[in-house]
């Protein structure tokens, strides 16, 4: 995501100058967006097997102890 939102940065200052039209800069957008969406994806897929996964054991991983 930081990558995306520095490349962004880049482009929108590249169209502020001129040296880029519309188009590039909404490709940019799209392309960040894209990163927003799959960094969200990764975050609750990661959720989503914590809590199968303690479900499963009984184990609660983030503060390590035992689900009764």
């Amino acid at each position: 995501m930081k990558v995306a939102e520095k490349s962004f940065s880049i482009t929108l200052q590249r169209y502020s100058d001129g040296d880029i039209d519309s188009q590039t800069l909404a490709l940019e957008r799209n392309r960040m967006n894209t990163a927003y969406t799959s960094h969200l994806n990764a975050y609750i897929n990661y959720q989503l097997s914590l809590a199968d996964l303690m479900r499963k054991t009984f184990y609660d991983f983030q503060n390590h102890t035992l689900i009764e």
